[in-house]
């Protein structure tokens, strides 16, 4: 029996490593397998035959080189001239040579006869460095020069700016992490603001400076909003994401930010296309050769209105260069939760094909927008070469040189897109408009003149009365809306003004009414417009009247108000993460409210508003303490509420128990107390208590001198703190995508802490680091389909850098794993690079060594023996009577499992040697001291 399950081993070994060579071994350049069609250089004539668009539509020549090369972002000033970022320096060859070299521009086009097609080129600003964005603000225009904002002050009649002065710090990680993962955008939107992609910052000039505040991380390269100011954004793999309704941060939210609007994305071009990152790995292509999924997402256009016909409102307009085309999603934008609807169209050779593509491969389209004249306006950087070096495979380099992508230099195109039965829209002259045809221009059908009206009389002196009176007695929905936002920049929107909007029951006006100015509001006033709010039934108005309530939120009359709100729309989660947020910093008294009120009774929905209380409440408490002491007696009291709930009440503490598990394990910082908590040392519950179960997993979240389950992380020696240092250093790349603080950024990379793929076998880990990973992939219950590229190439990735960044990385936030060593994660390195991303079922074939080993084993107590193994690097226990289970993890050495309402604590003795021979069981608490059997 021994002798036949030796073999079974020695063959299920056998066949992990056969497998896992076979997933490492090198491939023929695949490239070379299909048939590619060839790349010439077509002149604009030529591409324009290349196009292929959708019915009823047309696409025009704006401008080409020489006039413009290497365009990325553009801004119409109210002149109508329209300034250009070209980034020449983008990639001069597949190496990318040269890119710190000053020859980045802003160029300004002009139209000299008026004809759409632009008949000038002059240099506005050169001598930049990478230069990505481009904005017109009242204040002049600023540029984006990583790592600098730049304004180059009143443009209005100069052809050059000989001027520019420093705004801001703009991108200035710009030398440590990929030119993808920068900020960009500068989006001037409806509410003032000046938003950025791959950022968590927002601009605003107040007082002739600009000053920036802290907001939700967004998207990656590309920013627009639509008529009601929603922001949408995009990352490479993904068409379309967005929020619901502004918010500054994502503190008690969990749904209607960062939201994935485009599900399941496929893109559909009219070319094959060999010419990616990863072509080679399967799925990447279909099998005709074109592009299956997006990879290269690059911008986007919400279409507002204009020269388009009605039924294209909300549609959004999406380049993906690598496919040669522009992806048309139809919203159901007037709706709370935004939708979007892949359109495409019937293709006779491919089957189906996007709203714009283009069989000539150099097309690359990078951005959108809509121009003066209601068109749609594409930046058309035209080049071989579209990804950056950072990223580019060998198989990719070598396709590029060999097909001479890498050559030439120096185009670009600008093109615009017309409805073909709708003439095209004179461009309208602002800059001599007088106060009236500004106000008066808040109405008209094109976004980007409603958008410029607005701006221009934002500082127009004088304007005010006239504002406040257009704003009452205008009916146009759209113009009234820009109205309050013109007030609003001015400081001139008070309460009587908003009073009044409110007063005339249009809920969408309402909306942006109490969004612009709900905290001007008394509030009896904003207690007043309850019944309204409520009958209304417009979500966004009903979280907007929450969200102002919270200006007076230490008001007991306003906490009664939250009670009765939850009460009525507990099973909405929108509105009840919008009073638990208008709660903020008043938790404690509006669980007192709650707690008293006839209203709370066993049920679901109300269990979810008592645990997403308590979640904010220690959520809250984590911003606060950042990891140190936290407010004692504001803990301290919110557990004794907690422990109060006994009896008929009970369910009340499991649901708020559970809303500070679900915190603690959310990679938030434990809390540390100067004294235990009496609902942590109570000893009158026993084992099968659901109360014991429940108490354990909060506890995780709390800690306090002489905690015998005190954080769980081990000490680091002096060399192990070195090389932590050296990958805290280089984490700077991984945080462009998972946040600074391994949080995550919504759309676009999942959360480090609290992961079990950071936390598990470190030789999954470290090859993902490597060399990437590819989705499905889940994590936390979420499931990401995105590609992370491997880091092997980096220069400053050596075997001291990648083990300092796993030992970083497990110790990131919620995560308590050891330290890999040194010599481990060399010999891992050592293994040959794979040449595609690795994928969770690849992944999970690696043979791998943890720390957990050292417990595997039988450990018996009279009649019942315990034991432990290693399952896909979870630490698993079974025994007779309680069947099998996986472990949860509570420090190096303690684990606990709950099944069947019992909970049983197992920490797990070293002695002199750092053996372990025994377990000490908690159970009921009790101690029980087991030896490990021989």
């Amino acid at each position: 029996m021994k002798k036949a399950l030796l073999a079974t081993l020695i063959v299920l070994t056998l066949g992990v490593a056969i497998s896992w060579l076979w997933l490492t071994r090198e491939q023929v350049p695949f490239y070379k397998s299909v048939e590619t069609p060839p790349a010439p250089v077509l002149t604009p004539q030529q591409a324009l035959q290349s196009f292929e668009l959708a019915p009823g539509f047309a696409i025009e020549l704006v401008a080409a080189e020489p006039l413009v090369v290497d365009p990325v972002a553009m801004s119409w000033d109210e002149s109508g001239r329209l300034f250009v970022v070209e980034m020449r320096g983008f990639m001069p060859d597949a190496d990318g040579n040269g890119e710190d070299q000053p020859v980045g521009r802003v160029v300004m086009l002009l139209d000299d006869d008026g004809d759409g097609a632009m008949d000038r080129s002059e240099v506005f600003l050169d001598g930049l460095v990478m230069p990505r964005a481009v904005a017109v603000v009242n204040e002049g225009l600023l540029v984006a020069e990583p790592p600098v904002l730049w304004l180059c002050p009143d443009i209005q009649g100069k052809v050059r700016c000989d001027n520019k002065r420093k705004v801001a710090n703009y991108a200035t990680n710009h030398d440590q992490v990929s030119m993808e993962h920068l900020e960009n955008g500068l989006l001037l939107a409806l509410d003032n603001w000046i938003y950025n992609a791959k950022s968590d910052r927002r601009f605003r000039f107040l007082g002739g400076e600009l000053v920036d505040e802290k907001t939700l991380s967004r998207g990656q390269w590309g920013i627009s909003q639509d008529n009601s100011g929603r922001l949408y954004y995009n990352t490479n793999s993904n068409f379309l994401s967005g929020d619901y309704f502004p918010a500054s941060d994502q503190h008690g939210l969990s749904k209607g930010v960062g939201e994935a609007i485009a599900h399941n994305d496929e893109v559909f071009s009219t070319r094959v296309n060999t010419g990616v990152n990863r072509a080679y790995i399967e799925g990447v292509l279909r099998d005709d050769g074109r592009l299956k999924a997006p990879t290269a997402v690059s911008g986007l256009a919400v279409y507002r209105g204009g020269q388009f016909p009605q039924e294209y409102r909300n549609d959004i307009f999406v380049p993906e260069p690598a496919a040669n085309a522009v992806v048309q999603l139809r919203t159901n934008g007037d709706e709370f939760e935004v939708r979007a609807e892949h359109v495409t169209y019937p293709d006779e050779t491919w089957g189906r094909k996007e709203f714009l593509t283009s069989s000539d491969e150099r097309f690359r389209p990078v951005d959108a927008g809509i121009g003066p004249d209601g068109a749609l306006y594409l930046i058309d950087m035209y080049r071989g070469i579209i990804q950056h070096k950072d990223f580019l495979t060998p198989q990719l380099r070598e396709q590029i040189l060999e097909r001479g992508l890498d050559k030439p230099l120096g185009q670009g195109r600008i093109w615009r897109i017309v409805h073909s039965d709708t003439r095209r829209l004179d461009t309208l002259q602002l800059t001599q408009s007088d106060n009236d045809e500004l106000i008066a221009a808040l109405a008209h059908p094109v976004p980007w003149v409603r958008d410029t009206a607005q701006r221009l009389l934002a500082v127009r002196p004088g304007v005010t009365p006239a504002l406040q009176d257009y704003l009452q007695e205008n009916d146009d929905e759209l113009a009234s809306i820009h109205a309050l936002w013109v007030l609003e920049a001015r400081k001139a929107l008070d309460a009587d003004s908003v009073a009044r909007v409110l007063a005339r029951q249009n809920a969408v006006l309402a909306t942006q009414a109490l969004r612009a100015g709900g905290e001007l509001l008394p509030e009896v006033e904003l207690l007043r417009q309850q019944a309204y709010v409520q009958e209304a039934g417009h979500l966004p108005l009903y979280i907007a009247w929450l969200a102002a309530l919270a200006t007076h939120a230490q008001s007991p009359a306003v906490q009664l108000v939250l009670v009765d709100t939850l009460h009525i729309n507990y099973q909405s989660v929108y509105v009840r993460e919008a009073a638990l947020r208008a709660a903020r910093g008043q938790e404690f008294a509006l669980l007192q409210q709650l707690l008293a009120s006839e209203a709370l009774q066993p049920s679901a929905g109300w269990q979810a508003v008592l645990s997403d209380l308590s979640r904010s409440f220690y959520r809250g408490q984590a911003a606060l303490s950042k990891g140190s002491a936290a407010d004692d007696e504001a803990a301290h009291q919110w557990l004794g509420l907690v422990l109060a709930q006994r009896g008929e009440h009970q369910w009340r503490q499991l649901a708020l128990l559970d809303g500070l598990a679900r915190a603690a394990s959310s990679g938030l910082p434990i809390l540390e107390l100067a004294v235990a908590p009496t609902i942590f040392s109570d000893k009158t519950l026993t084992e099968n208590d659901p109360l014991w179960a429940a108490r354990l997993s909060a506890r995780r979240g709390f800690t306090w001198p002489g905690d015998e389950l005190a954080s769980g992380l081990q000490p680091l020696t002096g060399e192990q703190t070195r090389l932590l240092a050296k990958g805290k250093h280089f984490y700077r790349h991984c945080a462009a995508c998972h946040g600074p603080d391994g949080d995550g950024v919504p759309g676009l990379a999942p959360e480090l802490s609290g992961s079990v793929w950071v936390t598990g076998p470190v030789e999954w880990l470290a090859r993902i680091v490597l060399d990437g990973m590819s989705g499905p992939i889940d994590v936390n219950g979420k499931t990401w389909n995105g590609v992370m590229p491997g880091h092997r190439q980096f220069a400053d990735l050596d075997d001291e850098t990648l083990t300092g960044l796993l030992i970083y990385l497990r110790r990131m936030g919620a995560n308590r794993a050891p330290a890999p060593s040194l010599d481990r994660v060399a010999s891992i390195r050592s293994v040959p690079a794979r040449t595609a991303p690795w994928t969770a079922k690849a992944i999970r074939q690696v043979p791998y060594t943890t720390p957990l080993d050292r417990f595997a084993g039988k450990y018996k107590i009279s009649f019942i023996t315990f034991t432990f193994s290693v399952e896909q690097g979870e630490l698993q226990v079974s025994a007779p009577m309680y069947g099998s289970a996986p472990l949860e993890q509570i420090d190096a050495n303690s684990f606990s499992v709950s099944q069947g309402g019992e909970v049983l604590l197992f920490r797990f003795e070293e002695d002199a040697q750092g053996e372990v021979n025994e377990l000490v069981l908690v159970r009921g608490g009790q101690e029980h001291r087991i030896e490990k059997s021989l």
